[in-house]
C-alpha cells in the first residue's frame, strides 16, 4: 500500500512494492541514493538521536525520499520542556521542538492541547498494562524498568510529505 495525496487529502491506494530495512547510521545513508524511496518510516528510534543531531537525521531523511514521499515517525512527546529520559535513553519533545526539528509550520495541527487527559488514557490503558512485552522486565534499562507498567512519556507522530521544490 502507499500513499498518495489527493485534493489535501491522503488516500491509500494498492501498489505492488517492497519494503527494504536499512541498518545505518541516520545521519549518513550513503547505501540509498538521492530521491529514491517513497516513505520512510521510523517507529521509537528518533528520540535516541542528541537534539542537536536531529536535524541532520531528518535532512538526511528527507534526502533519500521522492519529491512528495512521506516521513512518518514516532518519538517521545513533553508538555512543557524538552526532557531526557534515562532508562530509554531518549529526548522528550514539546510541540514547538517537534515543529523545529522537522521544519513544520507553526500552525501545524497537533494535540498536545489535550497532553493531560491522552496521557492519564495511556496511563490508565489495561489492554498495554495487561500485555506489555516480557523483555521489559528483564532489565531496568528501558521504556518500563522491570516491566512495572508506569509510563513518564507518551508518544508523539510526526508526518512530513517531502516538498517538490526540496532544496539542501
Amino acid at each position: 500500500t502507499m500513499l498518495s495525496e489527493t485534493r489535501g487529502m491522503l488516500t491509500l491506494q494498492r501498489s505492488d512494492g517492497r519494503v527494504v530495512v536499512y541498518n545505518q547510521d541516520l545521519s549518513l545513508m550513503q547505501d540509498i541514493a538521492d530521491d529514491t524511496l517513497d516513505a520512510v518510516v521510523a517507529v521509537s528510534a528518533l528520540e535516541h538521536n542528541e537534539p542537536d543531531d536531529l536535524p541532520s537525521v531528518v535532512e538526511e531523511l528527507l534526502r533519500v525520499l521522492k519529491p512528495g514521499g512521506l516521513l512518518v515517525t514516532t518519538l517521545c512527546a513533553a508538555k512543557e520542556q524538552d526532557w531526557y529520559h534515562e532508562p530509554s535513553r531518549g529526548w522528550c519533545y514539546t510541540a514547538d521542538s517537534l515543529c523545529k526539528l522537522f521544519d513544520l509550520s507553526e500552525n501545524t495541527p497537533d494535540n498536545y492541547d489535550r497532553y493531560d487527559e491522552l496521557f492519564e488514557a495511556l496511563r490508565n490503558c489495561t489492554e498495554l498494562s495487561d500485555n506489555l512485552a516480557t523483555f521489559y522486565a528483564t532489565s531496568g534499562d528501558n521504556g518500563m524498568p522491570w516491566g512495572v507498567w508506569d509510563p513518564q512519556y507518551q508518544p508523539v507522530g510526526v508526518c512530513k510529505i517531502k516538498p517538490h521544490s526540496f532544496n539542501q
